[in-house]
């Protein structure tokens, strides 16, 4: 054998951890891919693909973003009368699950660079209970809108082909019924009613026009509250207390486009949350011993089988809580059934460890970016004024 090929195989060559080819024993880090030269190598290529990735993620979203921003500078009004309808408490709720989430998920990272392999299992499970939670609170979103008129598309009460009871003998789109009602309102989230200065609507004989007041003109570095108090006190009521007879006849028929964008934008937010539980769940299992992963692997199809029994609770749907029940029981039997077939490797480690943590660095880098989608979206939908 050459010079060349006795150094290109020897084991003190820190690009190759093989001892030898052919008939020689084959020696390689589990951990590094057969077409990478070392775990650096791999690193690299892992974080460089996961940053490309979250670009392309950082495009679609920025779309939305852009369509929310035509929308919202096109028809302020819309956006200023629908918003009320959203919860802002539990947006918040949501906020704070998911930031609490991130920390969790950048400890996870921090433990197994550490080697602590039990509070990396602890980080990782509470950064899924994380993504449990935002998910039950946005049901409950989700589930009072739907019940209430304000659901996807034509089940939405202010779109134009809503049910025919909804309108009145000229086709006009009745105002909400359940705006009347204080309470309710208060009760509900939904915006309340009367006790505001209010913009009268628009004159239905000329053009339709906005019906929020455009702000005082006066000197650079001067409040508009100092120049005209009164005026400016009308214009902020009119923009947080707008009733539906307020908005221009036009912009009646719009109030469902407000809804459109936020069910786009929170549903394809909560699908990435969905796509990260699954892969904190993978690790998960990799970080467990391998004599505990047969009995840890179907904890999460049944947790997701809970969840949709939660679902159907709230929902009151009966094929979606009887689904879910045959989920996590026959998922939750499996797993009996293997934890009684022996205890395995009990004593060795899970795969995660100083020498190799890429994975959770890398999948703590999705989560981290679902989480900031997140803040922008709740004072964007949320928080208008």
């Amino acid at each position: 054998m050459s010079q060349t090929s006795d150094i290109s195989t020897s084991p003190s060559n820190p690009l190759h951890g093989d001892a030898g080819h052919g008939g020689d024993h084959h020696v390689h880090d589990p951990h590094v891919a057969h077409h990478f030269d070392s775990m650096g190598q791999q690193v690299d290529a892992g974080k460089l693909g996961m940053w490309v990735f979250l670009a392309t993620e950082i495009l679609m979203f920025g779309g939305l973003f852009c369509a929310y921003a035509v929308y919202r500078g096109n028809h302020p009004e819309v956006f200023a009368y629908a918003h009320h309808y959203l919860d802002t408490s539990l947006g918040a709720l949501n906020t704070v699950i998911l930031i609490a989430s991130s920390l969790t998920m950048a400890w996870a990272v921090r433990c197994s660079q550490l080697g602590k392999q039990r509070a990396l299992l602890i980080c990782l499970v509470l950064t899924l209970l994380g993504g449990f939670g935002f998910l039950c609170v946005k049901t409950i979103e989700y589930n009072h809108k739907a019940h209430t008129g304000k659901w996807i598309g034509s089940a939405n009460m202010y779109h134009p082909k809503y049910v025919a009871d909804k309108r009145d003998e000229k086709g006009k789109l009745k105002a909400p019924q359940e705006k009347n009602e204080a309470n309710d309102a208060k009760g509900s989230g939904e915006a309340p009613v009367g006790g505001g200065v209010t913009t009268p609507a628009a004159s239905t004989d000329g053009p339709d026009r906005s019906a929020i007041a455009a702000p005082a003109a006066g000197p650079a570095g001067v409040s508009a509250s100092i120049l005209d108090e009164d005026h400016a006190k009308a214009a902020h009521a009119a923009g947080h207390t707008m009733t539906y007879e307020d908005l221009p006849k036009a912009e009646q028929e719009r109030v469902h486009i407000f809804f459109q964008i936020y069910y786009l934008m929170t549903g394809l937010h909560s699908f990435h949350v969905i796509l990260g539980m699954f892969l904190i769940f993978w690790l998960v299992v990799r970080a467990a011993k391998p004599g505990d992963r047969k009995w840890i692997v179907p904890l999460f199809p049944a947790a997701m089988g809970l969840f949709l029994v939660y679902v159907g609770i709230v929902t009151h749907s009966t094929g979606v809580m009887i689904s879910g029940v045959v989920i996590a029981g026959l998922l939750g039997l499996y797993a009996l059934w293997r934890v009684r077939g022996g205890a395995g490797e009990s004593d060795q480690a899970g795969d995660f460890g100083p020498t190799y943590f890429a994975p959770v660095d890398i999948v703590g880098l999705y989560w981290h970016l679902v989480d900031l989608i997140w803040i922008f979206l709740f004072p964007l939908l949320y928080l208008i004024h």
